[in-house]
């Protein structure tokens, strides 16, 4: 029971958080959100190496 909690719990901060990165992409590279692919690398979406480390500094 307390680890189906907890599994639970992870997938939605994972969800909230990957959400959350999507946002901040979108804005940063001004792109829609849904242009954007989780499965894509982050330079090829156009993400500068100042940009990762702002991304980080934020997460």
């Amino acid at each position: 029971m307390v680890s189906q909690i907890n599994n639970q719990l992870s997938q939605k901060n994972a969800r909230e958080i990957q959400e959350w990165i999507i946002s901040w992409l979108s804005k940063e590279l001004k792109i829609d959100t849904q242009e954007i692919d989780i499965e894509e690398l982050f330079v090829n979406l156009g993400l500068s190496s100042r940009q990762a480390v702002i991304l980080t500094g934020e997460l």
